[in-house]
This record gives structure tokens, C-alpha cells and sequence, in this order.
């Protein structure tokens, strides 16, 4: 069932009932019965959802059924990257894994992202994952990127009423988005209520399974694709000097956390990875051309995540080499800054024995 048709349904039954003759003694069993017929029907679809391995399908679906099949057609240790549209552009899972063969680590690099993921929907794909490949990744480096840390339901910045969106924001992504308003990662009191207002409708949809017979497959059926999006022409032009300019600002570091819903979130999910079998936990985030994004990272590394193994994109000599027209935008890179980066982060990995 379209979303749009469901709220068009819902909105006629509210003016069907608010036109109706006054009769109260009647009012309770057509409003119980509708909502009980509303809440079974929920029910029986998502149990035979689960029967058949039924599902909405998004674009991670794609990403994560390609991902397992890579880790079931290679006996090598996984060293899984999971981030949004920057990690998406800039690792070259092929060229790393390469790379990182070539320094002896026997292992397999997968890059599984997605472009706008919020760290609730990076987490449902990395838990899809770890359900159902042959066996958990050696090694999962974690993106920590500011504007995801900044808005705890990010998903209504970028895909709102989409199947992404319902998709991902069941009652546990909806607490971590409550956790966050709470604690205000939203953008202003307006942008709080709105993400407020939104959070329940997606979450009603959600429980209701709207969408899911129309817009699912089983995931068997899901066509595999790999996650690495190389890019060849720029999206926004930037000139030389602005490149240059910005790259050359590097910010002194400045020890912090993030915002404390993250902070429990991170926690989480390191305790589902230990409990699979994971063996070390990493956290990254690929190059942007603006400072503040970079020192972001850099700062969160060298407090909240000190104990760790934390790889920020601000290593001067990198940026040097990224001083070129290489940049798809301020944010992402060209598949040629990719190759640069990729070549960078495997000696970084090497440097700071991620993998050992």
C-alpha cells in the first residue's frame, strides 16, 4: 500500500466519523473494531514476513546481500568499513583489500554504505549482516562523521516517507531518535518538533507494515551490488585555490566527546559486535575539504574513542596529495581522490595495527 493512500485513508475516516449523526452509544465498537482489525492485520503480516523472509527492500539490501556473498565466497578475514555516501565514494574495497594483501594481512576488505544512512540504519544493515553471513567480520571500522552524531533522526533529512525511512525507524531506532531530541540533536526547537511529528508517523507506519507487500521481496531475491560508488565528474565546482585553502587549514586537536546519545549508541553497538565474534572494533572517516568536519573526528578520537583504534582523515601528507580537482564536492571524493585515499588508509591501517 503507497504511504500516501494510507494517510489519504486514515485522513477520510477522521472526517466519515467527525460528520456521522452524534450517536455515542454507538461510537466505541466501530472505532474498537477498526482499530483492532488495524492491529491484527499488522500482526499476520509481520509474522509472515518473518515465515517467508519477507522485506522492504532498500538500497542497503543490495549492499548487504552483496557483502555476504563476497565474505561466503572468500575464507579470508573480513575487515568490514560501514559508513554513508563518504565512506561510499571513497573506499575502493577491491584496491584495499589488494593493498592490504600486499603488506601481508590475508584479509578481505567490504565496504558497506549508503549515502544519507543515519547510525540507525547503518546498524539494521550491519545486523542483517551479521545474521546472516557464514561468519562475523575479523575487524568492523566505524564511521564517525559530525552531522550524523548532530541529528539523531537523520533519516528525515534526507528520505522522509520513503521505504528507507520506514524501514529503518522501528521502535529502537525511534528510541535512539527520542534519546537524541532529548539531548537536542536536532537542529533548533522547530527542527526538535518536527523530527518529533515525523519519528511517531514513521513509527506508526512502521508497526503497520505499510508498504512492505507492495515495495518487499524476499531477501534471497534481493540483486546483489557492491557499495563502492566511484565518481568522475564533480557534482559542485570548487576552484583550485578554495581547495587549497581549505586543505591547508588544519584545526589543533580538542579532546571531546559526542553527543551523549551517541556516545550510548557507539556502546551499543560494540557490544553487538564483541557478542557476534568480532574481534576489534575501528573507527574512521574519510577526508572532506572543510576543517570543521575533519577536527570533528579528530576531536572525537582523541576523547571518546582514545581507547581505540581511530583513524581521522587529517594527516597532512594526505591532505597534500588531495589538492587537486579530485573533489565530487566539499564532502566527497572523485574516484581518482579515492585511489589516493584508499592507498592512504592502508598504510594508515599498516601504521596503527588495526589489523593485527
Amino acid at each position: 500500500m503507497p504511504v500516501i493512500l494510507f494517510l489519504i485513508g486514515i485522513l477520510a475516516l477522521g472526517v466519515a466519523v467527525l460528520m456521522r449523526a452524534p450517536r455515542k452509544s454507538n461510537a466505541f465498537l466501530p472505532i474498537a473494531s477498526f482499530t483492532g482489525g488495524l492491529i491484527v492485520s499488522a500482526i499476520c503480516i509481520a509474522g509472515a514476513a518473518r515465515l517467508f523472509d519477507f522485506q522492504r527492500t532498500t538500497d542497503f539490501d543490495h549492499f548487504t546481500a552483496n557483502s555476504i556473498e563476497v565474505t561466503a565466497a572468500d575464507d579470508a578475514p573480513i575487515a568490514l568499513f560501514l559508513g554513508a555516501s563518504l565512506s561510499r565514494n571513497a573506499i575502493d574495497d577491491e584496491r584495499l583489500t589488494q593493498l592490504l594483501r600486499e603488506k601481508g594481512y590475508p584479509h578481505r576488505a567490504i565496504n558497506l554504505s549508503l549515502e544519507g544512512s543515519s547510525l540507525q540504519e547503518r546498524n539494521k544493515a550491519l545486523l542483517e549482516y551479521l545474521k546472516r553471513a557464514p561468519r562475523a567480520p575479523d575487524v568492523v571500522f566505524l564511521s564517525v562523521v559530525q552531522e550524523f552524531d548532530e541529528l539523531s533522526a537523520y533519516v528525515f533529512k534526507v528520505a522522509k516517507f520513503s521505504d528507507r525511512a520506514i524501514d529503518q525507524f522501528d521502535r529502537e531506532a525511534a528510541e535512539w531518535a527520542g534519546l537524541g531530541i532529548v539531548g537536542g540533536a536536532c537542529y533548533g526547537t522547530i527542527g526538535c518538533i518536527k523530527d518529533i511529528v515525523f519519528g511517531g508517523i514513521h513509527l506508526t507506519l512502521n508497526s503497520l507494515n505499510v508498504g512492505l507487500l507492495s515495495s518487499g521481496e524476499r531477501f534471497s531475491d534481493v540483486e546483489k551490488k557492491p557499495a563502492y560508488d566511484p565518481q568522475t565528474k564533480p557534482r559542485q565546482e570548487q576552484t583550485l585555490d578554495e581547495i587549497v585553502e581549505a586543505l591547508d587549514e588544519v584545526l589543533p586537536t580538542e579532546a571531546t566527546n559526542g553527543p551523549h546519545w551517541a556516545m550510548s549508541f557507539r556502546a551499543m553497538q560494540r557490544g553487538h559486535l564483541k557478542d557476534a565474534g568480532v574481534r576489534r572494533i575501528s573507527y574512521y572517516a574519510p577526508p572532506t575539504v572543510d576543517a570543521g568536519i575533519r577536527a570533528y573526528t579528530q576531536n572525537v578520537c582523541a576523547g571518546e574513542l582514545v581507547k581505540f583504534n581511530c583513524i581521522p582523515a587529517n594527516d597532512p601528507i594526505l591532505l597534500d596529495q588531495l589538492k587537486s580537482q579530485i573533489w565530487f564536492d566539499p564532502e566527497h571524493l572523485l574516484a581518482d581522490g579515492a585511489q589516493i585515499y584508499t592507498s592512504w588508509l592502508a598504510d594508515k591501517i599498516d601504521e596503527t595495527g588495526a589489523l593485527k
